[in-house]
């Protein structure tokens, strides 16, 4: 994994050694995504640094070579390669994305110590759903990292607390979604609850970067996923209202803008 010279978690932060529960791939998901760490691009919001550690729970040892993509609407609640989709609207496509928009997606491979940081925007909010970010784990990803390419070992999504929503919800650009839709708290998320068992927590741990939620947040979360179990389907009506993946094609231009992204955050390759 690259790294900037100030990494924010640089090993475990916790002993969790729990097998994160699979859910929904959901309708935003896509194949094809840029590897970067710094996924902003010119999107509006607050800066959020977010570290995953992924652990082999048939070891409890950091994971290798294992890559993670997340995904996350942005302030006024639309997703990349979906900015078609009114996102106060419960419409959702059955004929794949509407553009070639990839910001606020990523993914990276993680270190010897299990870790992968994203660098991107606190995420918004669209209809019936509270806020959360969209992960998917391959755990040999030695073939490449598109999800046609090696087995998917986990589906995943991760939440924050009301308290620190209450707070982001409350500064531009972020308030002024509230005045044209009301958000689904946690306790009203039609999800969270099925990736809330066994003892496994999908909330991030978050903290200031200075002296207000406006300065930037860093969050912080192990993700348990077992690397010999069976893949994850990636067709069908449960995977999605389509029943299969887009694939983007970002092209070598993206790819630039990406490395370069990269660059000016501090990472080093």
């Amino acid at each position: 994994m690259s790294k900037r010279n100030t990494l924010q978690y640089t090993s475990i932060q916790n002993n969790t050694c729990l097998l994160a529960p699979e859910t929904i791939f959901g309708p935003y998901g896509v194949d094809g995504e840029l590897v970067r760490h710094d996924l902003r691009e010119t999107q509006s919001g607050i800066d959020f640094y977010l570290d995953i550690r992924i652990i082999d729970v048939e070891t409890c040892e950091p994971l290798e070579g294992a890559s993670a993509s997340i995904w996350a609407c942005n302030a006024t609640g639309s997703y990349a390669s979906f900015t078609g989709i009114d996102p106060d609207t419960s419409d959702k496509r059955s004929d794949g994305t509407t553009d070639d928009e990839t910001f606020l997606r990523g993914i990276q491979v993680s270190d010897e110590a299990g870790m992968i940081e994203f660098l991107t925007k606190f995420p918004g909010y669209y209809t019936s759903r509270s806020t959360h970010i969209h992960v998917a784990v391959q755990a040999n990803a030695s073939d490449g990292v598109g999800f046609s390419k090696s087995a998917l070992q986990h589906v995943g999504q991760l939440f924050f607390e009301e308290d620190l929503l209450s707070q982001v919800y409350a500064v531009s650009p972020y308030s002024a979604h509230l005045e044209t839709l009301n958000r689904t708290t946690n306790a009203e998320d039609s999800v969270l609850s099925s990736v809330s068992e066994d003892g496994y927590s999908p909330f991030i741990s978050v903290s200031l970067l200075g002296d207000s939620v406006g300065d930037g947040l860093v969050g912080y979360i192990t993700i348990g996923v077992n690397s010999t179990g069976d893949s994850i389907a990636t067709t069908g009506t449960d995977v999605n209202p389509q029943g299969w993946i887009p694939t983007v094609s970002v092209g070598t231009e993206k790819m630039a803008q990406g490395t370069a992204a990269d660059r000016a955050a501090g990472y080093t390759s």
